[in-house]
């Protein structure tokens, strides 16, 4: 992409147009917002978003050419300043979101549609009465405990249903393995999914560091693993191939103490991690809590942008208990053993404009 752009003879290059894409990025989330400035301080705020929202139309216009037709002279483009008029007016942007009606559409229309006979005559009809049978099925199945998946159901939760899983820890929906020490040294993996073998794969480091520091010290002959863990909405995967389609490790924040690792100190603090294995204590009796394995970020290399701060991996794993895991991240993989990651999606309205008073 940036050989391109300059081939282009374009002013631009490969930092400058993702600069730009996190300004995108930042507006996008600052327009998502549930409050907004207080009426008494509307003319100071408003006129700091336009200002913000100048500099980045600017910032696209020189980072992000168009050749096409007129360039960036195009209504639509000009229109976007007149936002914080019709904010000042009518109030948030999130009052008129079609979003959710986009999204529910698939639902409701295009997913039922598919199984309906496309004449015109009864096509309406069709769609209507499979719709209502849809909604009484899975209102009775949630009703029965049938639906154990959150995200499959659209219907509201009954009263006085209660899901105490989620704050103990839920395997649904993982693919379960399990690693046995055979003669003493190796160690045998068995997988229990209908995937194909050669799709099942380990790390060795981490069956290493398993042995090393569960069946060696524990004298545990065998440990059983999983792929998906979900505690307190936090839902984290670490699968060789997710779906058949790759490797699918999650990235999340961990809560440390203070410490000293190979004459380093470390503050305490929370700190991205890469979750490389899931060791259940649902399937595991001599375990107290749901253990993880992970690989850390151990310092920052101050090669920041907007939105993403550059760490450096340690180069061990570590067992972090399932508490400390504070939320998922997400995470882009730069190689040489760094990572960018991104800042808390509750931040980046803040980098827009100012939002202190909000």
């Amino acid at each position: 992409m940036n050989h391109a752009l300059i081939h282009k003879g374009h002013k631009t290059n490969l930092k400058n147009v993702l600069e730009a894409l996190e300004a995108l990025s930042c507006f996008d989330a600052w327009t998502r917002l549930d409050s907004y400035w207080k009426l008494s301080q509307q003319k100071k705020y408003s006129l700091q978003a336009k200002e913000s929202m100048s500099k980045m139309l600017n910032m696209i216009g020189n980072r992000l050419p168009r050749d096409a037709g007129n360039g960036w002279k195009l209504p639509t483009f000009h229109n976007t300043m007149h936002i914080m008029d019709d904010m000042c007016r009518y109030g948030k942007p999130k009052e008129a979101n079609t979003e959710v009606g986009e999204k529910n559409h698939k639902f409701f229309a295009k997913r039922i549609g598919r199984h309906c006979r496309k004449q015109h005559k009864s096509f309406t009809r069709q769609v209507s009465v499979r719709l209502s049978d849809s909604f009484v099925i899975e209102k009775v199945a949630s009703a029965m405990g049938l639906l154990t998946d959150e995200a499959t159901v659209h219907t509201t939760t009954l009263p006085n249903q209660q899901n105490n899983n989620d704050n103990k820890g839920t395997t649904f929906g993982a693919t379960h393995c399990s690693l046995h020490l055979v003669d003493g040294n190796d160690v045998k993996i068995v997988w229990l999914s209908s995937t194909e073998k050669h799709l099942l794969t380990w790390d060795a480091a981490v069956v290493t560091f398993i042995k090393e520091n569960y069946m060696s010290i524990d004298n545990q002959t065998t440990i059983n693993c999983c792929t998906e863990y979900k505690r307190n909405n936090v839902l984290m995967r670490c699968h060789p191939s997710y779906q058949g389609e790759g490797p699918w490790f999650d990235w999340v924040s961990v809560y440390f103490e203070a410490c000293t690792i190979k004459k380093k100190k470390f503050l305490k603090g929370n700190y991205p991690c890469k979750v490389v294995a899931i060791l259940p204590k649902q399937h595991n009796s001599f375990l107290g809590e749901t253990e993880v394995i992970v690989q850390c970020a151990g310092s920052k290399t101050k090669k920041d942008s907007v939105l993403f701060e550059e760490w450096t991996l340690m180069d061990r794993y570590y067992t972090v208990s399932v508490a400390a895991i504070l939320e998922t991240l997400f995470v882009l993989e730069l190689g040489s053993n760094k990572v960018a990651v991104a800042l808390s999606y509750s931040k980046w309205p803040s980098c827009f404009t100012d939002t202190s008073s909000y």
